[in-house]
C-alpha cells in the first residue's frame, strides 16, 4: 500500500524477484498495451461470456492462484493491495488492464497517477543475472 500511496505507476520486471520474472512478464504479454488514455484489454482467459477476466497469478499472502486480471495489473504496475478489490473507472471497459483506469473503493484518498513511468518487460541478459546469483550463493556456503 505504500506505493499505491506514493503513486507510483511503472511497469517493470527489475521491481520483482528474479524467479517471478516469467510470471510478471507472461502476464503483460496478454495485454494490449496502447496509449495511457486508452483501455487496455485483456487478451487472456475469460470466463462468464467475456464478463470477468482471469488470470493465473498466485498472491503473494494468500492462497489464490488465480486472479482477475485488473487485480494483476494492480499489484503489478502500482503496488500490492491485498485482499481489496480493484475496480475500472466508469465507462472503461470490463476487460481492461490499463493501471491509469484501476481504482480502490476502500481508500479514495490514494492519488490517481496521470502516467505509466516506466514500461520494461525485459530484465536483461537474464544468464548474467542468474551466474551473478550462483556466486554469491557459492561465496556464502
Amino acid at each position: 500500500m505504500d506505493e499505491i500511496e506514493k503513486g507510483r505507476c511503472t511497469i517493470d520486471v527489475k521491481n520483482f524477484d528474479f524467479d517471478t520474472y516469467w510470471q510478471v512478464k507472461k502476464f503483460w504479454d496478454k495485454v494490449d498495451r496502447k496509449g495511457t488514455e486508452e483501455c487496455w484489454h485483456w487478451l487472456g482467459a475469460t470466463k462468464k461470456k467475456e464478463t470477468e477476466t482471469q488470470a493465473y497469478f498466485p498472491a503473494p499472502f494468500f492462497s489464490g492462484k488465480t486472479q482477475s486480471a485488473a487485480r494483476v495489473a494492480m499489484w503489478t504496475s502500482r503496488g500490492f493491495t491485498g485482499k481489496m478489490r480493484t475496480f475500472h473507472q466508469p465507462g472503461c471497459s470490463i476487460l481492461c488492464c490499463n493501471p491509469l483506469h484501476l481504482r480502490l473503493r476502500e481508500v479514495e484518498s490514494i492519488p490517481v497517477p496521470t502516467s505509466v513511468s516506466v514500461v520494461n518487460l525485459s530484465y536483461g541478459n537474464i544468464f548474467e543475472h542468474a551466474r551473478a546469483n550462483r556466486d554469491i550463493l557459492e561465496s556464502k556456503l
